[in-house]
């Protein structure tokens, strides 16, 4: 979209928050810097409360057969099943009075649109989840990113070696040219910015 085309262009430009929080989660994580801004910038265009739920991974996180029963019957598929604005408010809504948990792992949240599926094992309950995100999304960004990346090893080594198909291919969960090119984008505004990896 137009976003994406900006990032090609060059037309983004990366603020002190977005710098410090690259640099931060850079060496936290070992990725580098202009990796950690792009991803931000092509998940949520730098919005904290960036949200977009997803029906296929709500469905997968649903054991139970009445619930399941009463998902497909709200319309919930197993293929995979996007929706963003007001549309991923609304059938969050319906997924959560079916299991509010499913509903949060099958939710992408955030800077880093991580699903709730990465990080809510780091906060246990449906509450300390919500409390979280709803207190500081920006640390509850910041914490999910640490986790998706946790253990990814070789597609951390694929993200300093310059090999962007791979590692944004599992991130994003299809290895999409027009994601891919996004990615680059910003990490090109970035490098122009602010410099390389530091």
């Amino acid at each position: 979209g137009a976003v994406g085309a900006a990032g090609l262009l060059g037309g983004s430009t990366p603020d002190g928050n977005q710098v410090s929080r690259s640099q931060s989660l850079s060496r936290i994580t070992g990725l580098p810097p202009e990796v950690v801004y792009a991803i931000e910038m092509t998940e949520s265009n730098g919005r904290p409360r960036a949200f977009a739920f997803n029906g296929h991974v709500f469905l997968r996180n649903i054991t139970d057969y009445g619930e399941i029963s009463a998902a497909e019957s709200a319309g919930f598929i197993s293929s995979e099943q996007p929706f963003y604005g007001s549309d991923a408010t609304a059938k969050y809504e319906v997924a959560y009075a079916i299991n509010p948990e499913a509903a949060i792992k099958g939710s992408a949240w955030g800077l880093y649109q991580v699903l709730g599926e990465t990080s809510f094992d780091d906060y246990g309950t449906v509450v300390a989840f919500e409390n979280a995100f709803s207190s500081d999304p920006v640390s509850h960004s910041e914490s999910a990113f640490v986790s998706w990346w946790s253990g990814k090893d070789s597609y951390i080594a694929a993200a300093n070696n310059g090999e962007t198909a791979v590692w944004a291919g599992r991130y994003y969960g299809t290895r999409r040219q027009s994601y891919i090119d996004e990615i680059e984008g910003y990490m090109n505004d970035y490098r122009q910015e602010v410099g390389g990896t530091t």
